[in-house]
């Protein structure tokens, strides 16, 4: 992607995202977030008082050696696990208020997750795991079906709807993934690694797709990486240090 683009392309979402999100109130906003671990009876501090206000439609990038609190960082935005203390906000509510089962609803049509490793559904095809968050969510199978259809064309398995997870490639099983994370339109995108299984082209047409559906959708994402390429193409860069998160130069 050339500079020029990659410029306009920032410029556009950040313009959207400055539409669709008021300044005052970020879509997404961790205040003072900790957390840890014990190792080998030992406490580790992962996250300490990390604060982030992300606004609709922006797309940031974290990056930064293993070990930091990366996909800490992701699984407490994800709400897959809780902080020791601090708070998340979306739209001005602590999500972490809500009740068991309002939760989960939240999780499954609010957020879309791509992990480094797919966990798809072995006996199922493609097309099967696609359409499971609609599912779940309790839409109709002939509803479900097409949207699930028409976002495995778009990342490139037209030929592969009714292939087993098995029978398919790592970057083809990724792609399953992505579309899966992205078939009931979240609002927000979490990605770990989403290109650490694909070959250049591959990771090229997920980069390209990615920012797309940032431009089109105004969809909010944040995606943990290695991959310089992919964190320069989005609008912040970030890394954690000394458990907090920090702005890069993403020039």
């Amino acid at each position: 992607m050339g500079d020029a683009n990659k410029r306009n392309m920032n410029v556009t979402g950040a313009k959207g995202a400055e539409a669709a999100g008021s300044k005052s109130e970020p879509l997404i906003r961790l205040e003072g977030i900790s957390k840890g671990f014990e190792y080998d009876s030992s406490p580790i501090q992962i996250l300490k008082e990390a604060s982030l206000s992300i606004q609709q439609g922006e797309s940031i990038a974290v990056v930064g050696e293993s070990g930091l609190g990366k996909s800490t960082l992701l699984h407490i935005l994800g709400t897959l696990d809780r902080p020791d203390s601090g708070q998340l906000f979306f739209r001005g509510k602590n999500v972490f208020d809500m009740e068991k089962n309002q939760l989960a609803s939240f999780r499954n049509t609010t957020i879309g997750f791509v992990f480094q490793f797919h966990y798809l559904l072995a006996e199922f095809t493609s097309l099967e795991n696609v359409m499971m968050p609609g599912l779940i969510a309790g839409m109709p199978k002939n509803r479900i079906k097409p949207e699930a259809e028409a976002i495995l064309v778009r990342v490139g398995l037209k030929e592969r709807l009714s292939h087993r997870v098995n029978d398919l490639s790592g970057g083809e099983q990724q792609r399953v993934a992505l579309a899966r994370a992205l078939v009931l339109k979240p609002r927000i995108l979490l990605a770990d690694e989403p290109t650490g299984n694909l070959d250049i082209k591959n990771s090229i047409q997920v980069h390209d797709f990615l920012m797309q559906l940032n431009e089109e959708m105004q969809m909010t994402m944040v995606v943990v990486t290695h991959n310089m390429k992919l964190a320069k193409c989005m609008q912040r860069c970030m890394t954690i240090q000394d458990g907090k998160l920090v702005d890069m130069d993403n020039k």
